[in-house]
Formats: structure tokens, sequence, C-alpha cells
């Protein structure tokens, strides 16, 4: 998720423990856009998703097109976010990422990026001394031509892709500082490469409210409309043109089909009598999903807005789905309410002639 051309972000003061607010005051926010950072991790789900069924597993012509898991809900799990700080989820220790030149955000990185800043920080007072005959020629535009050089050495490493990129000779003294701190077994300050990727990207509240996107204009609730499972319903009144929500797109190419194919070995693990041939089915994202017949891509937006249900007459719609762009790798939709929409009631857009002649 995290190059798919969004971030998220907490707009208040968030003590440890209360629920999140992304964007907007007033509700309580939506976490299916934040990213994984390893051990930066700041929020956490409270309990896994709920299972609902909603509708009949035997009779309704709805049975297994849309997903019975829901509401998993998530709060701050460190002392206190702040403001423009964006929000970190764990996606589990398998999900450990290594593309080169991508920070690797773990805590055993940390310390090596700090124990080399404090290397690098007692080299330079060791040349600051009085008595290094080379004392004068250690000048501030030296040692940054130094650090980038060093952070761009085309040499990759997991431990040192943390390094801050910037150079900041404060940042050195305080990796000293840490160490003079743990040998004298005293309480230590937040570590400087720690502190660097917490608050890389920090925007402040006017960037939110002039660039940002709200994401609490809907609640999932069972669908008005029968067998479609969950629905999104308006949490306020929204004007005709409102930006209702946002998606990010997952954007996956022929190459990538395999992933959209779960393969059944057959087997009644309740009753093998029941056994079957082994068996291929798409797999439940597609329902998800939106493509076009003369194209190989596939777009999955993902962020809460899946729930807004179809209808059919398009001048019935609450919502337009609009294609967006942005400077990051991805696409994303952007869902604009057609007509004034009330609060609680349901928002639907049309998923096109083709779908309907298939559903």
């Amino acid at each position: 998720m995290g190059n798919y051309g969004t971030d998220t972000f907490g707009n208040n003061m968030l003590e440890k423990w209360n629920c999140l607010t992304i964007f907007c005051r007033r509700k309580k926010g939506k976490l299916f856009l934040s990213r994984c950072r390893l051990d930066l991790t700041n929020i956490k789900s409270v309990h896994g998703s709920k299972f609902d069924e909603v509708v009949d597993r035997i009779d309704s012509p709805g049975a297994g097109a849309f997903t019975p898991y829901h509401s998993a809900r998530t709060i701050v799990r460190v002392d206190q976010v702040l403001p423009g700080q964006e929000l970190f989820a764990s996606y589990g220790e398998e999900w450990i990422p290594w593309i080169p030149g991508v920070a690797v955000t773990q805590e055993a990185n940390f310390d090596a990026a700090d124990e080399l800043m404090h290397e690098f920080e007692e080299w330079i007072e060791e040349h600051e001394n009085p008595d290094c005959p080379t004392r004068g020629e250690l000048t501030e535009e030296l040692l940054q031509a130094m650090w980038k050089f060093m952070v761009e050495f085309p040499q990759s490493s997991r431990k040192l892709s943390v390094i801050p990129k910037e150079w900041s000779r404060e940042r050195m003294k305080k990796a000293t500082l840490i160490e003079t701190q743990r040998y004298l077994g005293q309480s230590e300050v937040e570590s400087p490469s720690r502190e660097y990727w917490t608050n890389k990207g920090r925007v402040s509240l006017d960037f939110l409210r002039e660039n940002g996107k709200c994401q609490d204009h809907i609640r999932p609730n069972v669908s008005s409309v029968p067998h479609a499972g969950r629905g999104a319903f308006a949490t306020r009144d929204l004007p005709k043109g409102t930006v209702v929500g946002y998606s990010p797109l997952v954007h996956v190419a022929v190459r990538g089909e395999e992933i959209y194919t779960i393969n059944y070995d057959g087997r009644d693990h309740g009753n093998e009598n029941n056994a079957k041939k082994p068996f291929s089915r798409p797999d439940l994202i597609l329902n998800y999903s939106f493509g076009h017949r003369n194209s190989t891509i596939l777009l999955t937006p993902y962020g809460g807005y899946e729930l807004v249900a179809h209808k059919p007459e398009w001048f019935e719609q609450d919502i337009d789905f609009l294609r967006d762009t942005n400077n990051k790798i991805g696409l994303s939709f952007d869902y604009v309410a057609l007509r004034d929409i009330k609060q609680g009631e349901e928002v639907f857009m049309d998923y096109g002639d083709e779908w309907l002649s298939a559903a």
C-alpha cells in the first residue's frame, strides 16, 4: 500500500487508547489507508474483524458475493500522535519488504544507523581538536558532501537503509548523547534515526485542510439493496459536487492474474465422504475491482469505499466515479455526489452495463 497515492494523518493530539480522528475532527476515522512502517507502528487493531453473513448462505443469491468480515476497530498504541503525523499499522512480521533504497524501519536497523552517526560524530570531534593539523579544513560544506556521498553510495544494506538522508550535525550529536546515556545506564532520548522516520512526511494542518480528503462522509451498515451485503451511508448532508470519498487503487496487470485465483483441494474437512476433485475459483476481491473489456488492467480500490453498492438507473445515482492521478506511483478514484445527499441516505454508483449483464 505504501506507494499507491495516499497517506493517512492524525489531525489533532491523540492520546493513548483514544479512537482516531483522521482528516475530519467530528467522527471516528477510517484506517483502511494506513501504511506499514514495521517498528514505527503507532496504531493497532483492538480486535479482529467481526463476522456477519448478513444474508442466508444457502438461499440468498448474494451469498459469496461479498465478504462477511467487517468493523475492526483501531486505536493509538503509543503515548501520542502529533498533529499532521502519518499513521502506521503493522502488516505482521511476515511482511518485511526489501527493495533497494527503501527504508526497512526495524529497531535493529535504527540502532545500527545511530551507531554509525555516533562514530561519525566522534571522527568529527577528533578532527576539530585544536591539536589536529587538519582542523581548519573540516568545513560544513565538506561534512555535507561526505554525508551525501555516504547515503547515496550504491551499496544496498537493510541496516543502513534508515540513515537520515539529510545532513544534520545536531542529529550526530544526539546519537553520541544516546551512546553516553547507554553507557551510564540512564534513560535514553529518542533515537535520532527513529525520530527522523517518524516525522518524515509530517504535514501541517493547513496542508491537510487544503489537500486532504475527508474519509468520514460515510459509515457502514447493512445495505437497503436486498442480498447486497453491507453498504455505505452518508454521515451528514452532502451537497451536489461534494467529494464524498477517495480510494487509492491497487492496479494489477495480466501477469498478476494468478493472485486473483484461489485453488481448492476439493476436500471437505468435516466429511471426507463429500470430497470433490480439485478446482479453482476467482478470488472474492474481483467483486471489488474495476476493469474494461479492452484492457488487461484491474483496478482494486481500498479505503472503505468498496461498500458503495450498485444501482442500475444512472440518473438516480448519488455518486460519480472519477479517475484521478497524482505524483506517486498509482491511480485513484474520487467519488463525487451527483446530487444532494441527505444524512443517513445510502450512497450508490453505477457499476456499468457489463457488470449488470454479467450479474
